[in-house]
């Protein structure tokens, strides 16, 4: 039995490089590098017991209840003032009502309630207008 010293056999080959796999047109898997969207980042899960983030309140609610207030209140004015503050409430109501419908603000109910009362003061300026109007056919001025 002869004993070798190892320098008879060869050396084994080295490993190749990896490769990454790759796709249909020729491009490495995950590096998208063509136009179509293949491989985008999933979404992340919300863990439990925690709630998704409620968005900030709309100031556009606020402004459209505080416009609708200011017209009830001036009822005691003329309707010259009462109704463009309604009409005004009723407006920037509606828009943030329509924001809170999409998810991008928050003050649903402000909102209702600016549009509800904006309405009642256009109704209250026009009940104003038919008394007045009434009350001088009457007494015949």
């Amino acid at each position: 039995m002869s004993a070798s010293s190892g320098w008879d056999y060869r050396q084994p080959p080295a490993p190749l490089p990896a490769q990454p796999p790759y796709d249909h047109n020729g491009e490495p898997l995950g590096y998208n590098l063509d136009d179509s969207p293949l491989y985008e980042q999933p979404p992340v899960p919300q863990p439990y017991g925690l709630a998704a983030v409620a968005p900030l309140s709309s100031g556009f609610a606020t402004t459209g209840f505080a416009l609708s207030i200011g017209g009830l209140a001036s009822a005691v004015m003329l309707p010259v003032v009462m109704v463009p503050l309604a009409v005004a409430g009723i407006g920037v109501s509606a828009t943030a009502l329509r924001r809170c419908r999409r998810g991008l603000a928050a003050g649903r109910r402000l909102a209702i309630a600016g549009l509800v009362l904006g309405i009642l003061g256009v109704v209250l300026a026009l009940l104003v207008v038919v008394a007045f109007s009434s009350f001088l056919f009457i007494s015949g001025q």
